[in-house]
């Protein structure tokens, strides 16, 4: 167990060292430039005015800040250290609705294992949530959200709905209301869910008022983030099918991505399972006759309990539904949300009892996992040395040709590693990366040069 703990120390820290090796990359320097013009307040307004209701969020104004003030290292360490603690409070979750599901001293190691599933098995995402100054800001949207739902559970399980309370859990709900749309519309399920239960099936109208100010602080948000003017500007820049008879094959068509981007998650959490002896598929149930049942079964007390016991699956599901009306805003980092919810629903229905971190098996399996997480890290580490070394090269080259034309060599794809975001210039020199560049370093034009270019 000792050489486990050792493991996840250093798979933790890997997953923080690989944001000092980060650099700008697509929108950063574009945010940048209007940065140096506008406050943080200023911007997210106008943001928000202009392109996204998020842009009011703890983690928009976060985002702009560590952009304005902090280097790129800095910004990307502040994600990676939110993605961390989203697995943290994965297991903080799953441990109110299961008190025996893990105990202190192992805090650690399964925090560490949950990191590397999901960097493992989000693989497709992490350029997008972690290593991108701008765009990583979704984990810490992640973990606000999940910070809220502990808070939130923690509340109904101490069973204190006083007005302090209810008064406090409406103003954390309405600001983490103010979060990305199809994140908000996942923790409004659970609510609604929980609000169904307590009040017709405990019949608990202490815990449903309690639940009602949360509800209401979230819808609060959510009409923050909904209703913003930037919405129907961004909109209009892209393909808008708006709600249409097509909105079941649209969510399909995002369904069958994000089970693309995940699906190697699904196979590492399968494994963790089985490597704790637990049987998540169970071959000796019929779940044929099981669904059989259940419909049987469909009265309102029977389906609010059936809910309630899958309310994580279903806030999954629920995720996907803002993209029906534009499935092109479906891309890898929205995953993020729908992940969270699966792995939360996954470990909260595998297991039953305490998770049996002590077998022979599973301290073998667990060493064989985080020794490949590190190696990958490792070799991530290695390539974005690389890549950061010439782009260090090229602002030196930037910085000594103030206000002239420069022309650099292009990045080899090759080179580049996986867990990075990189968008590089291009041999056009109106091209808008190329523009934003050339701005943010004071020269007059920047492009790639043609030769060796493939």
């Amino acid at each position: 167990m000792r050489i486990l703990k050792i493991l996840s120390v250093v798979s933790i820290a890997g997953i923080l060292l690989l944001s000092f090796f980060s650099w700008y990359s697509a929108d950063d320097l574009c945010n940048l430039n209007e940065l140096a013009r506008y406050s943080v307040l200023k911007m997210a307004w106008l943001q928000y005015m202009n392109w996204d209701g998020r842009s009011l969020s703890l983690a928009g104004f976060l985002q702009l800040s560590v952009l304005k003030y902090f280097s790129a290292e800095a910004a990307t360490f502040l994600w990676a250290a939110s993605f961390v603690g989203v697995a943290f409070l994965i297991l903080k979750i799953v441990s109110i609705e299961n008190p025996l599901f893990i105990s202190r001293e192992n805090m650690l190691v399964a925090t560490a294992i949950i990191a590397s599933v999901l960097w493992l098995g989000e693989w497709k995402l992490i350029p997008d949530i972690i290593y991108w100054p701008t765009g990583g800001s979704y984990s810490f949207m992640n973990l606000v959200g999940l910070l809220w739902l502990y808070v939130f559970l923690s509340g109904i399980k101490a069973k204190s709905f006083t007005l302090g309370n209810n008064l406090l859990i409406l103003l954390l709900s309405l600001i983490c209301g103010i979060n990305s749309h199809n994140y908000i519309i996942g923790l409004i399920v659970i609510v609604l869910i929980e609000s169904g239960y307590h009040l017709y099936v405990n019949k608990n109208k202490s815990a449903s008022g309690y639940i009602f100010c949360a509800f209401i602080g979230l819808f609060g948000g959510a009409l923050i983030v909904f209703l913003a003017p930037g919405n129907q500007v961004r909109l209009s820049h892209v393909t808008y099918h708006g709600l249409t008879s097509q909105f079941l094959y649209f969510y399909f068509i995002v369904l069958a991505k994000y089970m693309y981007w995940l699906y190697t998650l699904l196979i590492l959490c399968i494994i963790i399972a089985w490597l704790s002896g637990n049987n998540f598929f169970s071959p000796q149930r019929n779940y044929f006759s099981a669904l059989k049942e259940f419909f049987r079964s469909l009265k309102l007390h029977s389906l609010l309990t059936h809910l309630h016991d899958h309310k994580y699956l279903v806030a999954a599901f629920a995720t996907i539904s803002v993209f029906t009306a534009t499935y092109f805003f479906a891309v890898p980092r929205t995953a993020i949300f729908f992940a969270t919810f699966l792995v939360i629903y996954f470990f909260q229905r595998a297991w039953k009892g305490e998770w049996r971190m002590n077998t022979g098996k599973f301290i073998s399996g667990s060493v064989a996992l985080l020794i490949i997480f590190i190696t990958v890290i490792t070799v991530q580490l290695y390539k974005a040395n690389s890549v950061k070394q010439q782009l260090a090269e090229r602002e030196n080259l930037y910085n000594s040709h103030p206000g002239m034309d420069v022309v650099v060599n292009p990045v080899d794809k090759n080179k580049i590693p996986f867990a990075f975001l990189f968008v590089d210039i291009s041999a056009d020199s109106s091209d808008w990366v190329n523009r934003c560049v050339a701005l943010h370093h004071g020269i007059k034009t920047v492009r790639t040069s043609t030769v060796g270019l493939k």
